[in-house]
């Protein structure tokens, strides 16, 4: 079975919400776990203790199948086939289709935090929950799963593998080929995370290494500062402490803070800058993104708050590139 197939989408998963930032134990949202799918001892009140899952498997023979249940143990990674864990049970439907159950249960330890289960075929394919073929669209409904969402992983139109996890994926979902490691929370951009992570103090820095860990092995990812495939493409290294240019060159003129300029917006801006068209403005600053790319900053001549764009206010202060603006 092809178990390393289901990295990095499925341990991903599996630590979503582990560890949030600042990534520090003293933090608030850190002194409590908010793992998805965590399956408590028997009896819990309030708390699932199993989860199960149904899937159908196309085959035209007896299907040979694999099951694991993995969780969290702390920053640890269990996983597992023991009949002590889980129950699986294979049954027929009709001729070259059947479903695949399985059961994964707390057998009366501590928290199974972030509960998933990875399933693998050395024979057959499994039938997609969300998206199945019509001939197999009755069946598929048919099956109920508790606590999980089966889906596709793995080489996108292949149908060997199946992540059955407690977050809602597509079929072949995928992490970003920029992306550099997993940072416990995929609704934040790795690239925001890493910029904030590098400026935590130093004391926040020792609490998190002190504690070791998942947190740990994130500060000291993020330490070196973003990669250059972190934004999509090969970038100069980063220096938080480089001045933008003073003035640059457009349309055969050079332009400095303070200079008029008139707003030409590209077809498609957003709303805000689509207001502007024709207006005329005055360079507030000369600002420059990761990228190295220039960018203008600019504030309305005819704006009533044209001193709060000039205090660096948001909603009174835009920005244009060189092709948006016609010096004057």
């Amino acid at each position: 079975m092809n178990w390393k197939a289901f990295e990095p989408l499925a341990t991903t998963v599996l630590h979503e919400g582990h560890v949030l930032y600042p990534y520090r134990p003293s933090a608030l949202k850190n002194q409590h776990r908010w793992n998805f799918g965590t399956l408590y001892p028997p009896g819990t009140e309030g708390e699932p203790s199993e989860l199960h899952l149904e899937i159908l498997i196309e085959c035209a023979e007896f299907p040979m199948a694999a099951v694991r249940v993995v969780f969290l143990d702390g920053d640890t990674i269990v996983q597992t086939e023991s009949s002590d864990f889980l129950e699986t049970h294979l049954a027929a439907l009709a001729p070259d289709l059947w479903r695949l159950t399985a059961t994964a249960r707390n057998p009366g330890r501590e928290p199974m935090l972030s509960a998933q289960l990875r399933c693998a075929l050395d024979r057959g394919q499994f039938i997609s929950a969300q998206d199945p073929p019509p001939a197999f669209a009755d069946a598929a409904a048919a099956c109920q799963s508790r606590g999980v969402y089966p889906v596709l992983v793995g080489v996108p139109g292949a149908r060997d593998l199946v992540l059955a996890a407690p977050i809602i994926l597509a079929d072949w979902a995928g992490i970003a080929p920029q992306s550099t490691g997993n940072f416990c929370d995929s609704t934040e951009m790795d690239e925001l995370l890493t910029l904030r992570v590098m400026t935590l103090s130093a004391a926040e820095k020792a609490e998190i290494r002190a504690a070791g860990g998942t947190a740990a092995a994130i500060l000291d990812r993020c330490e070196p500062g973003p990669p250059p495939e972190l934004h999509g493409g090969a970038v100069a290294p980063w220096d938080p402490f480089a001045q933008p240019p003073q003035s640059v060159f457009c349309n055969g003129r050079q332009l400095r803070a303070g200079d008029r300029v008139r707003l030409h917006p590209r077809p498609g801006a957003d709303l805000f800058s689509s207001l502007l068209a024709g207006k005329l403005a005055h360079i507030q600053a000369i600002e420059q993104d990761l990228e190295g790319a220039v960018h203008l900053a600019v504030v309305a001549e005819d704006d009533p708050g044209a001193d709060l764009g000039d205090a660096r206010q948001s909603g009174h202060r835009f920005f244009f590139s060189l092709s948006e603006v016609e010096p004057l």
